[in-house]
């Protein structure tokens, strides 16, 4: 059991250490009751005391347990006693496919509305060095490449929402041993005994092949050092990209055939897998053999027409590489609720308040298009018109921003001008 002066204060000196990096404005916790988010919610309301700092807490109920309200209303308690305010953020949508995945990327999206609605600078998640070895042996089973090699990040930015990992230099068993010896109880989730879950195959592998020398800590090592040589790679890709790549106020991406073929081909697949996450709003690359393949296709000047990947079309035109959304990709119109929301994972959408509740935003759409055959483009090709934001009241087009019609609400690309760059620059 860990002492006052002993391994608690080293605990907290590594995370301490870790915190330093914390962006300045209120910090929120995800807890999902588990014993390392217990642990992260005790020190981060501790550090929070000591620097007088703002955190709040929440936990998303993915309503796949029966026991699951009741689990909810534990970690409030437990959230109460360390003086921090606490949230349950209800997921009511049902699974589509791999359940896993669909619980992550709601939870992420619910934890993004949670932070923009309470204004928070950053959300800490309760990754540890043992969770960076499984996803390490995860990755590298799938045959993972560099980036899967180089470990869970300490920064990282989903759907928009910037979370930061603290606990990544400390084991699961130190922050148990912490939470003993305070006297601090957790809820074990069922699902980390459950051998039909990859992570638990992985986690039992682990601790059969730790006394072959295969240790979490060198497994996370390894991933720091191939962490430095994807960060030079990305240096490289983000340097031929602010001067190599031309991006337009409607979305496009170009870039000229030669300037792509004198890349090497790890900064072509690279540039490529940049542009359709971004284009696509997906934090996730097309899959690798699709990747290739366009990529040879590219070099070998074989895409006579248009070619999809990933929700973009792809074209060579004039000696130019052009990256397009496409326009069955781009998402549905929907109902204004809010003044201000992000349409299509990429654009900021502003509305009047009038229009709230009244009026629809989604693409142009081609037949609308022909609606504005007779109005000035103001350089925008004509091709392009029918992906772009428009508003729509009573199925009558009322605006379209890019070509100056209609004065009903404002569109403009998350980050501007510079949204691509600014994109790579995070990555």
């Amino acid at each position: 059991m860990l002492t006052i002066n002993g391994p608690i204060e080293e605990i907290e000196k590594i995370f301490y250490k870790a915190m330093n990096e914390i962006p300045d404005g209120d910090i929120g916790v995800a807890v999902s009751g588990g014993g390392d988010s217990v642990a992260l919610l005790s020190l981060s309301a501790e550090w929070a005391s000591i620097k007088q700092r703002r955190i709040i807490a929440a936990t998303v109920d993915h309503g796949l347990r029966s026991n699951s309200v009741l689990e909810c209303k534990a970690v409030k308690k437990i959230a109460t006693s360390f003086g921090v305010n606490h949230s349950t953020l209800k997921w009511l949508e049902s699974p589509k496919g791999n359940v896993q995945n669909s619980a992550r990327n709601a939870r992420h999206r619910l934890l993004k509305s949670w932070a923009m609605k309470n204004n928070l600078s950053v959300v800490l998640l309760g990754h540890t060095l043992d969770d960076n070895a499984e996803t390490l042996m995860l990755r590298l089973i799938r045959g993972t490449g560099i980036d899967g090699l180089s470990g869970i990040a300490e920064k990282k930015s989903i759907y928009g929402l910037r979370m930061y990992r603290p606990m990544l230099n400390l084991t699961r068993g130190q922050l148990r041993s912490y939470l003993n010896s305070k006297g601090i109880s957790w809820i074990e989730d069922p699902s980390n005994f459950d051998q039909r879950f990859d992570r638990i195959k992985i986690r039992t592998l682990l601790s059969k092949v730790h006394s072959s020398g295969l240790t979490s800590k060198k497994l996370v090592s390894v991933a720091r050092h191939i962490s430095r040589a994807k960060n030079a790679l990305n240096d490289n890709v983000l340097k031929v990209a602010v001067s190599k790549i031309k991006q337009k106020a409607w979305g496009d991406i170009e870039i000229f055939y030669n300037d792509f073929l004198n890349c090497s081909e790890e900064v072509q697949l690279r540039l490529l897998a940049a542009i359709f996450r971004w284009n696509s709003g997906k934090n996730y690359n097309p899959r690798f053999k699709s990747l290739a393949n366009l990529r040879e296709a590219i070099v070998n000047y074989e895409i006579r027409i248009k070619r999809p990947l990933m929700g973009s079309m792809v074209s060579i035109n004039d000696n130019k590489i052009i990256f397009r959304r496409e326009l069955s990709a781009i998402a549905k119109p929907i109902l204004v609720r809010e003044q201000r929301f992000i349409w299509d994972n990429k654009w900021q959408i502003e509305v009047k308040p009038e229009k709230i509740n009244l009026a629809s935003v989604g693409p142009l759409g081609k037949e609308s298009v022909l609606e504005t055959k007779n109005l000035p483009q103001h350089g925008v090709p004509r091709s392009v018109m029918p992906g772009m934001p428009a508003m729509f009241e009573n199925n009558k087009l009322i605006c379209v921003p890019m070509i100056n019609y209609g004065e009903h609400f404002t569109s403009q690309l998350i980050g501007g001008e510079e949204s691509f760059i600014n994109f790579l620059s995070k990555c």
